[in-house]
């Protein structure tokens, strides 16, 4: 199909002549070629190869620039979204990080094969599908490279499936994981994945920063045959191989963290509709002017002033117990609605913008992230400023934010 296709637009080619025939082929071929770099970086990813994955994400961009016609590109196909090139090259260089960069390094990547079954009447739990011994019959097997919806797993009235599934995978392993060990799951479409290993209960994996799931299975494995069973609920599952990866030591995780609460509900707030902020730098601690109101920062802006679109600071002083010095910490945003950009006395340290993610904003709205904390003043008082920028419905941190320490 794929050679076909190419060939079709070959031809294509030698017959447009003239503009505007030349110029939509030319869409068309960019289209194609844009797809065929997408389901490349997909079957990387699919690997395991994440770097990889990322150059095909790249070549997507190059597609897009060498057509240069917007209104071309849009007739031709989507382009937008989590299937822009700049979208994929971001989202494999992020998973990328976990497996050979700064925050872990690759175990072992989970086959993609798995046995899979769904559970609308929740009955797993109790059926105990998670035990190696369990009654597997009636079970599909199932690859987790894509969306299981895609894979044709529908209700009885031929409707896409939505709710609780299991899959049990089958992982053999050279020898026994040493010291710190996780489960990453790159792709989720859908929330709680619950882990058992060898029919013993691993946890709920977690948020781990930039909307990446992970769970600590350290100690759960052994060398030889394992069995790894994960139970989720959503609409379309686990659409990449799930893999273990050893954490690097700047890593956060729920167990070896701790919330500091020094935040309160309400920080101060300021309007900025002429986006004149950074300029004028009012995230230095010594910036004083009028206009600022104490907002919580807990729900959207709209709900204490109204609708607005634009730019928006919010300010707030908190100390940090010294006993803390020359610890790790992060802050962790629950969610920014829209952009944000970080800074703490008066040096930007972070943003999560479409930059920044390669995303757009209706990608990142509601997404949590984590922001690495520097040049911190331990035993004094310290200024927290994000600049957030708003273009569509309601905007602000509407999530709960939290300094966090690492501990060994």
């Amino acid at each position: 199909f794929h050679d076909r296709c190419a060939h079709l637009l070959d031809e294509a080619r030698k017959l447009a002549a003239a503009e505007p025939y030349q110029s939509r082929v030319a869409a068309f071929r960019g289209h194609f070629d844009r797809m065929d770099a997408y389901e490349k970086a997909r079957a990387s990813m699919a690997r395991g190869d994440y770097s990889e994955a990322a150059k095909w994400g790249d070549e997507m961009v190059k597609c897009v620039q060498r057509v240069n016609n917007s209104m071309l590109l849009q007739e031709a196909g989507p382009w937008g979204g989590a299937m822009s090139g700049a979208s994929v090259a971001a989202f494999a260089r992020r998973i990328n990080s976990w497996i050979g960069g700064a925050k872990g390094r690759l175990v072992a990547m989970l086959p993609s094969a798995a046995s899979f079954r769904v559970d609308p009447e929740g009955e797993g739990i109790v059926g105990r599908w998670y035990l190696p011994n369990a009654n597997i019959r009636g079970w599909k097997n199932l690859h987790m490279t894509t969306a299981w919806h895609n894979r044709r797993i529908v209700t009885a009235e031929g409707r896409r499936y939505s709710g609780v599934a299991w899959y049990r995978v089958k992982l053999g392993l050279p020898q026994t994981p040493e010291g710190k060990v996780r489960v990453c799951f790159p792709e989720v479409k859908g929330t709680g994945v619950w882990t058992w290993c060898n029919g013993t209960y691993a946890g709920m994996a977690e948020d781990s920063g930039e909307n990446t799931l992970t769970v600590n299975v350290a100690g759960l494995l052994h060398a030889g045959d394992n069995l790894v069973v994960f139970r989720l609920q959503g609409e379309g599952g686990l659409s990449l191989p799930p893999f273990l990866f050893a954490p690097g030591t700047s890593t956060a995780f729920a167990e070896n963290i701790q919330d500091l609460s020094v935040f309160p509900s309400e920080w101060r707030f300021r309007l900025d509709p002429e986006g004149v902020g950074a300029q004028q730098a009012w995230y230095k601690p010594d910036f004083s002017g009028p206009g600022w109101r104490n907002l919580p920062v807990t729900t959207y802006w709209d709900d204490s002033i109204g609708q607005y679109s634009g730019e928006g600071w919010y300010r707030v002083s908190f100390r940090i117990p010294s006993e803390v010095k020359g610890k790790q910490m992060i802050l962790r945003f629950g969610a920014v609605d829209e952009e944000a950009w970080v800074y703490l006395n008066g040096e930007m340290i972070g943003e999560h913008t479409t930059a920044s993610t390669g995303q757009t904003i209706h990608q990142i709205w509601d997404k949590p992230f984590d922001v690495s904390v520097r040049n911190a003043r331990p035993g004094e008082d310290n200024l927290l400023a994000v600049r957030v920028r708003n273009a569509a419905a309601a905007g602000g941190i509407f999530r709960p934010v939290r300094l966090l320490l690492m501990n060994d």
